[in-house]
C-alpha cells in the first residue's frame, strides 16, 4: 500500500512486504487506513497509522474477511467475511471487537458502502437470483432491494446527499456508470 501527494511526487511505500496488502480504505479524520493483507496465510482486515505504523490486525478467521470500509464517523468498519461459509456484510468496533453478521444471509453479499450519514449501508448481493442492489439500515435491518438485474454491478458510492447511488455496470460487454435514487 503506497502513499503520494496529489501531484504524484512523494510515493511511499507503506507496507512493505512480501504479503498481499490491498484494498485500502481512510478513516474519515485521515489518521489510519483499514487494509486486506494474507500477512497470516488467510485474508485479515488490519488498520495502520497514515504513516504505516501501529499496524494492527482486527480479524483472525480462517477464510477470507475483506473490502474494508469505516463508518463516516470512524466508528466502526464494514467489511465482508466468510465467517458464516459464505459473503456477508459484518461491522465491527475499531479495535476488531464486537464483530456482527449484518446481512446474515445464504446468498453472497459484498462491496458494501456506508451512507454519508452512517444509518444506512449498500451492497450487492445476488439473493434474488440476479446480481442485485440492497440497503439496510446499519444495523442489518430493513434489508431492501433498490434495484435486480442481470447485468454485472459494482463500486457503489452513495452521493453526498445520500439520495442517490452510482455504481458501475456491465450491459452489452460494456462498463457504463448508472444512478439510482
Amino acid at each position: 500500500i503506497y502513499t503520494m501527494k496529489t501531484d504524484g511526487t512523494d510515493l511511499v511505500n507503506l507496507t512493505v512486504s512480501d504479503s498481499y496488502e490491498a484494498v485500502p480504505s481512510w478513516s474519515s479524520d485521515g489518521s489510519r487506513i483499514a487494509y486486506v493483507s494474507d500477512q497470516f496465510g488467510q485474508y485479515d482486515i488490519f488498520t495502520m497509522k497514515w504513516d504505516g505504523t501501529d499496524r494492527t490486525r482486527l480479524t483472525h478467521f480462517v477464510g477470507v474477511d475483506n473490502l474494508p470500509q469505516w463508518s463516516p464517523k470512524g466508528s466502526k468498519i464494514a467489511y465482508i467475511s466468510t465467517a458464516s461459509g459464505n459473503y456477508d456484510i459484518f461491522v465491527m468496533d475499531l479495535d476488531g471487537s464486537n464483530q456482527v453478521n449484518l446481512s446474515d444471509n445464504p446468498a453472497v453479499d459484498t462491496y458494501p458502502v456506508w451512507s454519508p450519514d452512517g444509518l444506512k449501508i449498500a451492497f450487492i448481493s445476488n439473493r434474488s437470483g440476479a446480481i442485485g442492489i440492497y440497503v439496510m439500515n446499519a444495523d442489518g435491518s430493513e434489508q431492501t432491494q433498490i434495484l435486480s438485474g442481470p447485468p454485472d454491478r459494482w463500486g457503489l458510492r452513495w452521493s453526498h446527499s445520500g439520495l442517490k447511488i452510482a455504481f458501475a455496470a456491465n450491459q452489452d460487454s460494456n462498463y457504463d456508470i448508472w444512478v439510482v435514487n
